[in-house]
């Protein structure tokens, strides 16, 4: 009864129906990646691409994972030939900047990551797969999750027998140094 007379008690009352309803409403809601991979078996997107790290690149408003490969993270460090260390997250990512910043990417994706990122073969003109190159460059490993083709497996061998990129020194496989990161952060 007393919040039919007090207008701000009736409002405060009502104040934790509508957060109930908003976090319904959140739950609903889906990244802009999740939703095209669920439009259609292949996905298919295309614009100038924004370099996010060495693996991860924005184009219209949406996070694309290069699909099969997997580069430095940007606060990895590495040793070059020389033993010094450096930042190789930064290397890489300079590498794909190179490559695709500011440039027209078409990446076609059937899969989603569980960061919501589409997971994509990426091509630019002359260059039909930018995941492969940064691996041949020597400054993208194969990704450890998932088998990886053949073709892949070529190029990170060949990178390492030439000493490319990441091989010219030593490094910690960028799976393995999220893994010990996160363990890290767990122990602390």
């Amino acid at each position: 009864m007393l919040s039919k007379y007090n207008p701000t008690l009736r409002w405060r009352l009502s104040i934790p129906i509508l957060i109930v309803i908003f976090c319904f409403a959140i739950a609903g809601l889906q990244s802009p990646a999740a939703t095209l991979a669920k439009s259609s078996q292949q996905t298919s997107i295309s614009g100038v691409a924004r370099v996010i790290d060495g693996d991860t690149l924005e184009i219209n408003g949406i996070r694309v994972r290069l699909k099969g490969m997997d580069a430095p993270e940007r606060q990895q460090s590495c040793k070059n030939a020389n033993g010094a260390s450096y930042r190789c997250g930064d290397a890489a990512s300079d590498v794909l900047t190179s490559l695709a910043a500011g440039r027209q990417v078409t990446c076609q994706s059937d899969s989603v990551d569980r960061f919501r990122r589409l997971l994509a073969t990426c091509a630019i003109r002359g260059m039909p797969d930018i995941g492969l190159t940064m691996i041949r460059r020597g400054w993208a490993t194969v990704y450890d999750g998932n088998p990886a083709p053949r073709e892949y497996l070529d190029a990170e061998e060949s990178a390492k027998r030439q000493q490319l990129g990441l091989w010219r020194g030593s490094f910690e496989r960028p799976s393995l140094w999220r893994k010990q990161l996160r363990q890290d952060k767990n122990q602390n």
